[in-house]
């Protein structure tokens, strides 16, 4: 008597077996996943370096394992977020970016977001006052040292503006009720009462701007 063929029975054997196939890659993305949570941690990009080697680990395991998925699109989605994690770090845009832009434009910013702005005015002022530089020259001298501690500023050409309009917006913010101008005050007056030589003051509120910014996860 031939024995009843399952079809629930069939299914969950071949569920076993493709499980059992997919372990190699399962790892390969547990590890890639790993990595992107310590990158997160480590660069000073608010989690933008770990967020594109998490989402491309994530999108390369779907195209090996859904191959129709990719096929029929069903994965364009994620190719978008990818694309537009890798232009905030180029200093490029999207179709996600540009659709919404009046959405970004208007994000209000945190403290600790104000606070930096504070710092970086203060080392526009430190330029303009010991080298008697013009405030755009004293601009572009510290885009250029931001850039070099890979601290983002804005898109690609605009460093300089954004440097400027910075420093605009604290010093005509006001002390006490503003956190940059606040901070602006207070570290402007803090390094022209020093008297180290510009490169060591300089260097010091570049450390300092990093710890500025809270831990990605926390407020």
């Amino acid at each position: 008597m031939t024995e009843e063929i399952d079809p629930d029975d069939i299914m969950a054997d071949f569920i076993a077996r493709d499980a059992v196939k997919d372990v190699p890659r399962m790892v390969l993305l547990m590890k890639q996943l790993q990595f992107a949570y310590e990158e997160s941690k480590t660069k000073n990009n608010g989690g933008l370096a770990g967020a594109i080697t998490a989402a491309l680990a994530i999108q390369d395991y779907f195209v090996a394992r859904c191959r129709h998925w990719n096929e029929d699109g069903l994965l364009n989605p994620m190719a978008q977020i990818l694309m537009t994690l890798k232009a905030l770090r180029d200093g490029g845009t999207s179709d996600i970016l540009t659709a919404n832009a009046h959405r970004i434009t208007r994000q209000r910013l945190s403290t600790s977001d104000k606070a930096v702005r504070g710092y970086v005015s203060a080392l526009v002022d430190l330029y303009m006052i010991r080298l008697s530089l013009s405030e755009d020259v004293a601009c572009g001298r510290v885009a250029r040292a931001l850039a070099s501690q890979g601290i983002p500023l804005g898109p690609r050409g605009k460093d300089v503006n954004t440097v400027k309009n910075w420093r605009k917006d604290a010093y005509r913010g006001q002390v006490g009720v503003d956190p940059d101008a606040t901070i602006y005050a207070s570290i402007k007056e803090s390094l022209l009462a020093r008297t180290d030589p510009i490169d060591v003051l300089i260097k010091d509120v570049l450390n300092a701007i990093p710890g500025i910014r809270p831990p990605a996860g926390k407020s």
